[in-house]
């Protein structure tokens, strides 16, 4: 029996999708990049302005290139479908050349449905060569930034007898250190040379039962007590009026559709569940195919997403909780966003105990996809 061949990243997006395809199809998972530069070693050579990376294979990729390799002939169709970002690209040209593929169709989807991943297998690409380069740039950068300053600070921890993590620091974690570095300087400078006392001037009203507080204008250094003990004093010796009241009214758009720092926001602000956590929720729900892929800069909603939003809410909930407008946000682009991707958008509803279990569960996605496995949508 013939069948086509989609790899993945994860596998639990592998087992989500094959069960989509069925019959016909074989659905396997790299498990992540398959080589990257030696952990122990700089692995980088660089010759007036080029730089090249040294590639090592990583210690899983073996049995998974040859799970591959065993179910490819020269025959069979191969679509990489690894996710649509610089680190997807990046894995879909290593598996390429690791399986040494010439004809392979590039696909990508931001959502695990049917409909998305057969429109995605109707409507191959090329590999973006462009975000390749990029994340080849972005690992290099990593590198150069990270491996002697980590060697630098393990030096330092070791001299303070205090304990290093090994993971070492990077692009984004080398700029974090120097604001928290000058952070702790400007907190230092201000405990040194304290700036002078200054006090503001607030009563608290009660009119008719609406409390309100007004403020005085002006600032009170020390040597200006007495003036405003004697403001004070006067405020309070005589009852005071509100000659006139100035109504007004402000128009609040409705908040913009997540991206993955608001959302990371949101799960700590509200449930107190940390970045890396919340990530990897987000990762499960994707996987299950409850939410768009989670990790995006752009606020973009598809037209026929919002489309289907407002057809669902009319039939779930009435034309009162419909707007006359449909935003799309498809103007509201970051400077420097890829855009590639919309937000982090919805792709069914998720009954709710299915949610209270992930709040209850967090990041144990076995425990998680046993349960949602459990209930009948």
């Amino acid at each position: 029996m013939s069948y086509s061949v989609l790899i993945v990243e994860s596998p639990e997006k592998a087992r989500a999708i094959f069960s989509m395809l069925g019959s016909g199809w074989k659905v396997f998972a790299t498990r992540g990049h398959i080589c990257d530069l030696p952990e122990k070693q700089y692995g980088i050579t660089q010759k007036d302005d080029d730089f090249q990376g040294k590639l090592v294979l990583k210690p899983h990729a073996k049995e998974v290139l040859q799970t591959i390799r065993q179910a490819i002939t020269p025959d069979t169709p191969v679509y990489l479908a690894t996710d649509d970002d610089f680190e997807g690209e990046r894995i879909a040209h290593d598996v390429a050349i690791a399986l040494k593929l010439t004809d392979y169709k590039r696909i990508a989807f931001s959502e695990i449905s049917e409909s998305a991943i057969l429109e995605a297998i109707q409507n191959p690409r090329p590999l973006d060569i462009a975000k390749l380069n990029a994340q080849k740039a972005r690992r290099l950068i990593d590198r150069i930034t990270g491996y002697p300053g980590s060697h630098a600070i393990k030096k330092d921890f070791e001299q303070l007898g205090l304990p290093y993590d090994p993971q070492g620091i990077g692009r984004s974690i080398a700029p974090a250190l120097k604001l928290l570095c000058e952070v702790e300087e400007a907190k230092q400078e201000f405990e040194d040379n304290p700036p002078e006392e200054a006090k503001m001037i607030r009563a608290k009203y009660n009119v008719d039962g609406l409390e309100f507080v007004g403020m005085l204008s002006g600032v009170y250094t020390a040597n200006m007590y007495l003036e405003m003990e004697e403001k004070c004093n006067l405020l309070s010796r005589n009852k005071a009026v509100v000659s006139k009241v100035k109504p007004n009214s402000t128009h609040k758009a409705p908040p913009k559709p997540l991206t993955t720092s608001s959302y990371q926001y949101g799960m700590f602000y509200l449930y107190g569940i940390k970045p890396k956590e919340a990530m990897q929720i987000a990762q499960t729900l994707y996987n299950l195919g409850f939410i768009s892929y989670p990790r995006t800069d752009s606020h973009r909603v598809p037209l026929e997403k919002a489309i289907a939003y407002m057809d669902y809410i009319l039939q779930h909930f009435g034309e009162e909780y419909c707007h006359d407008v449909t935003r799309c946000y498809e103007k509201d682009i970051s400077e420097g966003a890829q855009n590639a991707r919309p937000a982090l958008l919805p792709t069914k509803a998720i009954p709710t105990t299915t949610l209270t279990l992930f709040l209850i569960f967090g990041a144990n996605t076995s425990v998680l996809e046993s349960f949602v496995k459990m209930i009948s949508f």
